[in-house]
C-alpha cells in the first residue's frame, strides 16, 4: 500500500511539473532541471559578443516576443547560468550574458567631464532598473540580484551603465547582476527568454 501511494504521488508530481511547462517555439526550450517557467535559448555563441541592442535583436529573431533573460532571484539566475553553460556558453573571460533589466534615465557627465551629484544618484538608484513585459515596465524584484552593494553605479567616468549582465558565468564570486553601458564598452553573449 505504501509503495502504491509513493508511485501515485510521484506520478502526480511529474504530471504537475509537466502541466506548468509551456510549449516552446522553435529554437527555444524549457529548463527541465529547474522550476523556472518559460522558454529559453542561448544565441549561437559563434555569432560573437553582442551589444545589448544586438542581443535584443537576436532574441526577437528566435521569437518575436523573446528578450534577454530576467529572473526573480539568485536561485533562478543559477539555473539560467547552468542552462547557458550546458548549451555551450563560452567561459573563462569577463564576458557573460545580457540580462533584460535596464535603466531608461540617462546620467551623463557634465560638459566639464565631471559627474554631478544628480547623475551619480541616478546611476546608483536601483529602483530605476526594470524590464519590459509587453507594455508594462516591471522592476527588479529582489535587491539581492545585484552582485554586490557597489552595483549599480560603481563607475563615475563617461560610462553610463544603463544595461545589466551576468559576467563570468559559473564563477560563484561573480553571481549577480552588474551594470554595463548598453552600447558596447563590454560586449556579452545573449540568453533569451519567452515567458
Amino acid at each position: 500500500m505504501k509503495m502504491l501511494f509513493v508511485t501515485l504521488l510521484l506520478s502526480m508530481s511529474v504530471s504537475l511539473t509537466s502541466a506548468v511547462r509551456q510549449p516552446c517555439p522553435t529554437g527555444m526550450k524549457n529548463i527541465l532541471t529547474s522550476p523556472l517557467f518559460g522558454c529559453y535559448a542561448l544565441v549561437d555563441p559563434t555569432k560573437g559578443l553582442l551589444t545589448f541592442e544586438q542581443a535584443e535583436d537576436e532574441c526577437r529573431a528566435i521569437h518575436f516576443r523573446a528578450s534577454p533573460v530576467v529572473m526573480n532571484n539568485r536561485g533562478e539566475l543559477e539555473h539560467i547560468i547552468q542552462f547557458a553553460i550546458d548549451e555551450g556558453l563560452p567561459r573563462g573571460g569577463k564576458a557573460g550574458f545580457w540580462l533584460g533589466y535596464f535603466r531608461d534615465v540617462e546620467a551623463p557627465l557634465e560638459a566639464n567631464g565631471t559627474l554631478s551629484a544628480g547623475s551619480a544618484a541616478i546611476r546608483k538608484d536601483r529602483s530605476l532598473f526594470h524590464y519590459r513585459y509587453g507594455i508594462a515596465f516591471l522592476p527588479v524584484q529582489d535587491p539581492d540580484l545585484w552582485r554586490n552593494d557597489q552595483q549599480p553605479g560603481d563607475q563615475t567616468d563617461e560610462r553610463d551603465e544603463r544595461c545589466t549582465a551576468q559576467k563570468k558565468p559559473g564563477n560563484p564570486k561573480f553571481l549577480g547582476m552588474d551594470d554595463y553601458p548598453c552600447e558596447g564598452y563590454q560586449l556579452h553573449y545573449a540568453v533569451c527568454t519567452y515567458l
